[in-house]
C-alpha cells in the first residue's frame, strides 16, 4: 500500500500513462483543475466544476487525461476533438464500446439509461440501472470491448 495525493478533496484516476500495459494511478485536484499521474508530470487541464475523463483517445495503448465540463455539456479529451456529447445532468463515461479506440458516453439518471457513441460518431442507447446507481465501465469478459453496469 502506499499514498498518493496531498489533498482530501482529490479524485482518483487510473490509466496506462506509459504505455507498458499497466495502468498507474493519478489523482485530478479539483481545486487546482490538475492532473497528477505518478508516471508523468503534472497537465493543467480543467475548470472549476469539471469531472475527470481517462481514455485512450487514439488507440495507441496510452491513456490520455480528459474532462467533462458539465456547465456546457462537452468533453474535452487530449490530443482529441472537444465533443459536445448529452444534456445537463448526465453523469460522463468512457470506454470502448465498439473495438476501437476509447470513446465517450453519459449515463442520464432521469431516465436511467445510458448514451454510448462509437468512433463512427453512431450512438448506442441502452435502458439499464435504477434511481441513484452509480454508472461504471470495463471489459468484464476480457474482449477488447467495455461495457456498462451499476453500482449500488
Amino acid at each position: 500500500m502506499f499514498t498518493y495525493g496531498i489533498d482530501s478533496t482529490d479524485l482518483p484516476i487510473t490509466g496506462d500513462w506509459d504505455g507498458d500495459g499497466d495502468d498507474d494511478v493519478g489523482v485530478y485536484r479539483p481545486s487546482n483543475q490538475r492532473f497528477y499521474r505518478q508516471v508523468l508530470s503534472s497537465t493543467q487541464d480543467g475548470n472549476p466544476g469539471d469531472q475527470p475523463i481517462i481514455g485512450d483517445w487514439d488507440s495507441d495503448g496510452v491513456d490520455e487525461i480528459g474532462v467533462y465540463r458539465p456547465s456546457q455539456a462537452r468533453f474535452y479529451r487530449q490530443g482529441a476533438p472537444a465533443l459536445y456529447f448529452g444534456e445537463f445532468g448526465d453523469q460522463p463515461l468512457t470506454g470502448d464500446w465498439d473495438g476501437g479506440a476509447d470513446d465517450i458516453g453519459v449515463d442520464r439518471p432521469s431516465n436511467q439509461t445510458f448514451y454510448l457513441r462509437n468512433n463512427n460518431g453512431s450512438v448506442v442507447t441502452l435502458p439499464y440501472g435504477n434511481p441513484g446507481d452509480t454508472p461504471i465501465t470495463g471489459d468484464w469478459d476480457d474482449n477488447g470491448i467495455d461495457t456498462i453496469a451499476v453500482a449500488r
